[in-house]
């Protein structure tokens, strides 16, 4: 009687032996990808957020300099966005 290890030379092609092997680096591959995902989606969140703030400093600044507003009315806005 003949199992799958005599077939294939004494290497198993099941879930253990080299098969063991290739599900555990197609799970960690798959485990970096969903991490580098998750990573990337947050921090482009966090871009965003502070780009929008930059954005809205740099409006105050102008106008600041363009004599519109105040300094009393800048630090009271810039303390509004941050």
């Amino acid at each position: 009687m003949y199992s799958l290890c005599n077939w294939y030379g004494g290497h198993s092609v099941g879930f253990f032996g080299i098969g063991m092997i290739i599900n555990l680096l197609i799970f960690i591959a798959i485990s970096v990808l969903i991490v580098l995902l998750i990573f990337k989606l947050v921090s482009k969140k966090n871009q965003n957020a502070v780009t929008k703030d930059n954005e809205a400093v740099m409006i105050l600044k102008k106008r600041l300099a363009a004599g519109k507003i105040t300094k009393e009315q800048y630090d009271e806005m810039k303390s509004r966005i941050d």
